[in-house]
């Protein structure tokens, strides 16, 4: 599987410690440069790859309300037809959706990582990321657990 990436799903997990999950995943994680210039508080892994948005696609409307990583994210998975979108801003989940775009969130991921075997269990890495400041409703909290 191919996953494109905005800055929040990578920041997040690198926060807790489980970027190594990314790779466990995804075939490969791919990034737009303005994603990657989000990042400041880790150096990219070498396996997450920055692929140029290319000039050619045509701004689509709508695509410009998410900050300029969401954009170019969404942009760069029109192109490529990815997997899946690791996307977590809602607005920008929103286009992605209407586009068309199959989109997870860190929550997702770690429902799949569990699934998969990657990880025992949830709630210590959700926790961990809400003490990090990682905003994750009530209602999505009940839910994420429901099956811990």
């Amino acid at each position: 599987m191919r996953a494109v990436s905005d800055a929040s799903p990578l920041i997040a997990l690198s926060l807790i410690s489980r970027l190594d999950l990314l790779p466990r995943l995804f075939r490969s994680v791919i990034v737009p440069p303005a994603v990657a210039s989000e990042i400041k508080s880790f150096r990219l892994p070498e396996w997450v790859r920055v692929l140029a948005v290319p000039a050619d696609l045509p701004q689509i409307a709508g695509i410009e309300a998410p900050g300029p990583g969401e954009a170019e994210a969404i942009r760069l998975a029109l192109r490529l037809s990815p997997d899946r979108l690791l996307l977590d801003d809602g607005q920008g989940r929103r286009v992605a959706k209407a586009l068309n775009l199959r989109v997870t969130g860190v929550p997702g991921l770690l429902v799949t990582a569990r699934e998969s075997g990657l990880i025992q269990s949830i709630r210590p890495e959700v926790d961990s990321l809400i003490s990090k400041g990682f905003h994750v409703s009530d209602w999505l909290y009940d839910d994420l657990l429901a099956d811990d």
